[in-house]
């Protein structure tokens, strides 16, 4: 496995970063491709909550590919699934939407069915943050099924994190504490830290609506040590939500 993606999953983010960039400069130099780097370097600054910067790397990633999936095979589908997830972080729905259209229209994106869970993963995130959530529960227990069949752990981490989120917000507690330890359950076998602070912070919320005020702040601390250490900053806001409810609340 890549030396900065190790760094990456154990939360040395800053350290992996700086391998990534600069990994992407020497091939640049060699002119090989760096089209994975790109992609590496997109996603990590989309958990970092620079979806800005996340949107630069893709755009160079979509000019290296190719503007067709017959061009540029995996990678090409990849750095199309980065756009519509980058894109709907941005707050551009129907970009989102369109990107995944043109990847459900193509038969080479529809024979990966990593790729299918998630796109299908994208879509539910649209649709919980339009407020559809029975759609968005319909398409998250869709991309649930297919990740577990292929054995995706992130793909499986992130469709339990829409239907616990889902579930929070249309007054089901219990059944979002109970997703979201599933998703923490799993986040945890993974190693990636990303996915562990992430569920954690989802977790905390839920448990806060359930009335378990203790449960919420021990993983809303945790979250907090993991995305202060690595930058995660979505995770680490959402986590300090947390802890002023549960401060104001006391």
């Amino acid at each position: 496995m890549n030396r900065a993606v190790v760094q990456v999953m154990r939360g040395e983010v800053a350290t992996g970063r700086a391998v990534m960039v600069e990994q992407s400069r020497l091939l640049q130099a060699q002119g090989a491709q760096t089209a994975h780097v790109l992609l590496s370097l997109a996603d990590l600054d989309l958990a970092r909550g620079d979806a800005t910067s996340a949107w630069a790397w893709c755009q160079q990633t979509l000019a290296e590919v190719g503007p067709s999936l017959g061009e540029g095979g995996a990678l090409t589908v990849e750095a199309w699934l980065a756009a519509a997830q980058i894109s709907c972080a941005l707050g551009r729905y129907e970009q989102a939407l369109q990107w995944l259209a043109e990847l459900d229209a193509d038969r080479t994106a529809r024979i990966h069915l990593e790729y299918r869970a998630q796109s299908l993963i994208v879509r539910a995130t649209v649709e919980r943050e339009r407020g559809e959530h029975p759609a968005a529960e319909h398409t998250a227990r869709s991309a649930l099924r297919l990740a577990r069949d292929v054995g995706d752990r992130r793909s499986e981490v992130a469709a339990l994190l829409v239907l616990g989120d889902v579930a929070r917000l249309t007054a089901r507690p219990a059944q979002a504490v109970s997703t979201l330890d599933r998703a923490l359950y799993r986040a945890e076998g993974s190693g990636m830290q990303y996915l562990i602070a992430q569920s954690l912070a989802s977790l905390a919320l839920a448990r806060l609506d359930a009335g378990d005020r203790l449960g919420a702040r021990s993983a809303a601390e945790r979250a907090e040590r993991i995305a202060a250490d690595s930058g995660y900053r979505p995770v680490l806001e959402r986590a300090r939500q947390v802890l002023a409810e549960d401060r104001h609340a006391g």
